[in-house]
């Protein structure tokens, strides 16, 4: 069973993370936000999934089976209570 997969956050750590899931072909990346619109393209680019701009927009979100926080430390409890 693939897992629908949203991202919080892309930078180096989040692709070397997701470098690893997507490898284990158990995870298809639905949705990324990130507030950096050079990096969210990017991580768009490499992973697919819908480029998503803001945290309410991917807190509205129904469709991701998990998460992954990849954001600096410092925003984690930022991004998780969006």
């Amino acid at each position: 069973m693939m897992l629908r997969l949203g991202v919080l956050g892309c930078g180096n750590m989040a692709f070397g993370l997701l470098d690893h899931l997507v490898k284990m072909n158990r995870v298809e990346v639905t949705g990324i936000f990130d507030p950096n619109p050079a990096q969210l393209a990017k991580a768009v680019e490499k992973y697919g999934g819908d480029p998503i701009t803001t945290q309410a927009e991917i807190a509205e979100r129904t469709d991701f089976d998990i998460y992954l926080v990849a954001s600096p430390p410092l925003y984690h409890e930022e991004n998780i209570l969006a």
